[in-house]
């Protein structure tokens, strides 16, 4: 059997799966769980109430790559992190991370039985769970503060909202977007730049390579993600099976190409 994989409207792969072992439906999204001999269990999230990124798949075998990136950039960059906001996002390993560092996570998740199908697929959920510093908020009406020092969003965000995410953000604050595919949906991903460039004093995209190329934006009014990258943090982290300071500094070393299509929306 062979698992759909949606890169773009122009664009799928297949991964080849044993069986589907759960399922999880409502108005909003779609969960199917798949066993695989190659991939381990594999969660395909589909978003009902999204118009953009509006499929989530998260490969067992490799979600370590994503989570350790997107957590440990920016907990490498800014000197003195101590309150994060995860959301647009099932995956709660990244909050998992953040919070063994010693941070405060905050995550918005409006359908947590949704979250729970996913109980036996997430490696740390019962930590999750029961961490006094992870707390799970219904929606950003329900949050109790309104400053972070790291933004985490993965999903969609409309032009309107990167004032909103702002404002939950402090002058020293890192904030972490999803981007579209800058080779196959190039457009789509500089529109998403050229309304972000106005609300940060540096906007810088970098990619995740593992599988494929995940992309995502690095924001901030004062942090630059090379420049200011404290090497004492990320050579003392330890058990990591991705992120290193060369991994990071690659992230951002982007191809001629696409470094010549997006300098009129990158500012550093």
């Amino acid at each position: 059997m062979w698992l759909n994989r949606t890169l773009s409207e122009t664009m799928r792969t297949q991964l080849l799966i044993n069986n589907k072992f759960a399922e999880y439906n409502t108005d909003s999204l779609n969960i199917e769980l798949f066993n695989s001999q190659a991939f381990d269990q594999i969660a395909l999230i589909n978003y009902k109430n999204r118009t953009q990124h509006t499929q989530e798949i998260l490969i067992e075998k490799f979600t370590y790559a994503q989570n350790e990136m997107l957590a440990y950039i920016p907990f490498c960059v800014h000197p003195m992190p101590k309150r994060a906001l995860v959301c647009g996002t099932l995956n709660c390993e990244i909050a998992y991370l953040l919070a063994k560092e010693g941070l405060e996570v905050d995550i918005i998740m409006p359908d947590k039985e949704a979250f729970y199908t996913l109980s036996g697929f997430l490696p740390h959920f019962k930590e999750i769970t029961q961490s006094n510093r992870i707390s799970l908020y219904d929606n950003f009406l329900s949050l109790k503060t309104t400053q972070y020092d790291i933004v985490i969003h993965l999903g969609e965000i409309k032009n309107n909202e990167f004032s909103a995410l702002g404002k939950l953000a402090n002058q020293e604050s890192i904030l972490i977007y999803r981007l579209h595919n800058l080779y196959l949906e190039t457009n789509l991903a500089l529109q998403t730049l050229d309304v972000a460039k106005d609300f940060s004093h540096i906007l810088m995209p970098f990619v995740v390579c593992c599988l494929e190329n995940n992309f995502y934006i690095f924001a901030s009014k004062k942090f630059h993600p090379l420049a200011d990258l404290i090497l004492q943090k990320s050579d003392m982290l330890e058990n990591l099976h991705f992120y290193n300071a060369n991994i990071h500094t690659s992230a951002f070393r982007l191809p001629n190409r696409i470094q010549n299509i997006i300098a009129p929306y990158v500012k550093n």
